[in-house]
């Protein structure tokens, strides 16, 4: 007891700022994961509670592989934890994620973290925002993605291959005439 009392004593203000500080972040990741109550999906497990799978997925040659097992294994909608106790969901079915994204907009929402990843990425734009606004972007959009529009940018896309085809080969990359494969 006279150790702990001495250890207290012996204790410096930014000791005692720091250890407060580390206090109030610990519960305040605690209680954010509280608060928020979903369906508890299986997912491959992470053993750092800090960075969770983030490096495995990162350091890896090809992720999708990984994905593509980890679909087989714990179905095509599961959980990747990604450090400090966030969960991602990961999608793996085309189906789903075309009624995640396209269909119910006004359903589905991205956390706020995504929301400004994708606006310092790509600007304020349809890729992060929602609602409304979102509607409207896509609205502006759809002219330029119909039918008629992309029957004319068949040529474009054609005539752009076709240069892409011819310059290839001088850079020394893998070439092959056959575009079927």
């Amino acid at each position: 007891m006279a150790s702990i009392i001495s250890t207290i004593q012996s204790l410096r203000g930014s000791d005692v700022i720091a250890i407060l500080l580390f206090i109030f972040v610990v519960r305040l990741i605690k209680n954010s994961r509280t608060r928020v109550h979903t369906t508890k999906l299986p997912g491959p497990p992470s053993d750092n509670f800090f960075v969770g799978l983030f490096p495995a997925i990162a350091g890896l040659d090809e992720p999708l592989k990984a994905f593509e097992r980890w679909g087989k294994q714990y179905g095509t909608v599961f959980s990747l934890p990604m450090g400090l106790g966030r969960q991602d969901i990961m999608i793996w079915d085309i189906k789903a994620a075309n009624h995640v994204l396209a269909r119910d907009t006004f359903v589905y929402h991205q956390s706020n973290f995504s929301r400004v990843f994708l606006d310092n990425m790509f600007g304020r734009g349809i890729l992060s925002v929602e609602n409304d606004e979102h509607r409207r972007h896509r609205k502006a959009l759809t002219p330029a993605f119909s039918n008629a529009a992309i029957r004319g940018y068949v040529n474009l896309f054609n005539d752009s291959a076709e240069k892409a085809s011819c310059i290839i080969p001088g850079l020394g990359l893998p070439y092959s005439q056959d575009l079927s494969s």
